[in-house]
């Protein structure tokens, strides 16, 4: 083809070639962990949500007693320091499967609010179906350690 001047013939064949293998390594990059089956990053699978859950979930947390003997829902910062529910969860577990659940219910009880007169760390069973209705859900419960607060 004849030279004319004003007109773009493009990139170079050798800079296409080069621009598809790199569309293709970062495509592969992308790609890798869904063919090796392993979440990761850039793509997570989200194995988590992968998969059928059964109709009841079991949820390691801690309680208040009022004066009257009441169960009152403690929040996050007062079973965990922190906003994260699955934070809180998994840090109530861990306490409990090493046998430091007494440690815990004291380290707990510091951080409740006025009123609350004792704290329990427990393992909960719950029905799914009936607390995402807002319904009493509670199947079972289970306590692991009891302590006074403050």
């Amino acid at each position: 083809m004849p030279y004319v001047a004003g007109v773009d013939e493009g990139p170079s064949p050798a800079i296409r070639w080069r621009r598809r293998v790199v569309a293709a390594a970062v495509l592969l990059a992308v790609a890798w962990p869904v063919v090796r089956g392993h979440d990761s990053f850039p793509l997570s699978t989200y194995p988590m949500y992968a998969e059928t859950r059964g109709e009841a979930v079991s949820i390691s947390t801690a309680v208040g007693l009022d004066g009257t003997g009441g169960r009152r829902r403690l929040s996050l910062q007062a079973i965990a320091a922190t906003d994260d529910p699955l934070i809180a969860e998994s840090a109530v577990d861990a306490a409990v499967r090493r046998g430091e659940a007494d440690a815990l219910c004291a380290e707990i009880a510091s951080r409740v609010p006025d009123g609350i007169e004792r704290v329990e760390v427990v393992a909960e069973r719950h029905d799914v179906v009936a607390r995402a209705a807002g319904r009493p859900s509670l199947l079972d419960r289970s306590v692991r350690a009891s302590c006074g607060a403050r």
